[in-house]
């Protein structure tokens, strides 16, 4: 009985913490941001700036070669939209793939969580 996936994924004491896979990155002050079984969140900075670095950590040795270009692809259609934060770099290691993008600290998200009604300056804009 029990789970026949379990044979061929990843144990998830085997899932190491956000800070051992950004450590090829040149990644420096590294704050994990959570993290599921599958994927982890950390806000690092590098000499370019502060991005945030998701990692998903591979639990199959199934291929991700459509993917990368995938995220490349939706990242070019949405230049034009100044409410989306594109993804700037996806890397593929062995065991973990990482999508960077940039830090951004207040977005429409955090204002609309914290005040969902719109004052008059607002709606002149």
């Amino acid at each position: 009985m029990g789970n026949v996936n379990s044979l061929f994924t990843t144990n998830p004491s085997e899932i190491l913490p956000v800070e051992v896979y950004l450590n090829d990155l040149s990644c420096d002050a590294v704050e994990n941001l959570g993290s599921t079984r599958f994927m982890k969140v950390a806000r690092g900075r590098t000499h370019e700036g502060v991005f945030v670095y998701k990692v998903f950590v591979r639990q199959d040795l199934a291929s991700l070669d459509p993917f990368p270009q995938r995220i490349i692809d939706i990242r070019k259609a949405l230049m034009k939209s100044p409410n989306c934060c594109p993804i700037k770099k996806v890397l593929v290691k062995q065991k973990y793939a990482v999508m960077v993008r940039a830090f951004q600290k207040h977005t429409l998200f955090d204002r609309m969580s914290t005040r969902p009604f719109v004052v008059e300056a607002e709606k002149m804009w």
